[in-house]
């Protein structure tokens, strides 16, 4: 990986918490050809250099006050992971228009029962240092108009991308379930009408299932709603399958409708 310019990552640095005027907190200076590691111990950074881990020599674990006051003065959304700020990644247009289609429906089906539906800029506390921001979610807590916290999520709507496709790598999952109310945990595949639903028992359990084709729905009884599959994938072109030689003049993939 090349080395990065000083001075963007002495900009990051010097918006790191605990950084004072006159020292660098418990973080330490850096500069441009500084070796980075330990992706669970520290900042995880992407933009134009890439994905990049600052690692903090103190590993003072933020709080979840300090990790909202910081984030107000950043330019891109973090998580807060294990006590430390990891940011991000960026989506695709195909992302989007799924996280839309559900917002919209989720709103539709819940108008007047006291849930209303979040994307990403809102945040799931997951633990005491532990901070999710699902693509979508459902609180039916009490909201309060200028807290970034989801006051009583009950569901929380991941869309995959590229790194997380695989259902069963998908390192979320003991997080949602942790959160005390949450009752279900989806996952939606953007490349095919497929999605995967946890819900929770009574008695704690989370079985889940599968949810195949456009024609098939996602029943969420314990909080009102019933999304059809055809309404998530609205305008949304998949893929063909990979091939090794592409076909001349061949037709495009129809939106769904």
């Amino acid at each position: 990986m090349p080395s990065l310019p000083a001075a963007p990552i002495r900009r990051i640095v010097e918006s790191l918490p605990g950084r004072t005027a006159t020292g660098p907190g418990p973080y330490q200076a850096m500069s441009a050809g500084t070796t980075f590691a330990g992706a669970a111990s520290g900042v995880s950074l992407g933009g134009s250099y890439g994905a990049v881990d600052m690692a903090e020599p103190a590993h003072r674990r933020w709080t979840i006050e300090e990790f909202f006051d910081w984030q107000e003065t950043q330019p891109h959304l973090y998580e807060l992971v294990g006590g430390q700020p990891q940011l991000m990644a960026g989506v695709k247009n195909v992302h989007d228009d799924i996280v839309v289609n559900i917002v919209s429906e989720l709103k539709n089906q819940t108008r007047g029962t006291g849930c209303r539906p979040f994307t990403g800029d809102g945040a799931v506390e997951t633990g005491p240092d532990q901070i999710r921001r699902p693509d979508v979610g459902l609180d039916c807590g009490n909201r309060r108009p200028n807290s970034t916290l989801a006051a009583g999520p009950r569901l929380v709507v991941e869309v995959l991308s590229p790194s997380t496709r695989d259902f069963n790598a998908f390192d979320k999952l003991d997080d949602y379930k942790s959160v005390a109310g949450m009752e279900y945990i989806l996952l939606v595949e953007p490349n095919q009408a497929l999605a995967k639903l946890w819900s929770r028992t009574s008695a704690g359990a989370w079985p889940h299932r599968t949810i195949n084709g456009l024609d098939a729905e996602i029943d969420l009884p314990n909080v009102g709603v019933s999304l059809r599959m055809r309404d998530v994938y609205d305008g949304v072109e998949f893929p063909r399958m990979p091939k090794l030689v592409a076909d001349e003049d061949e037709p495009s993939t129809p939106s769904i409708r």
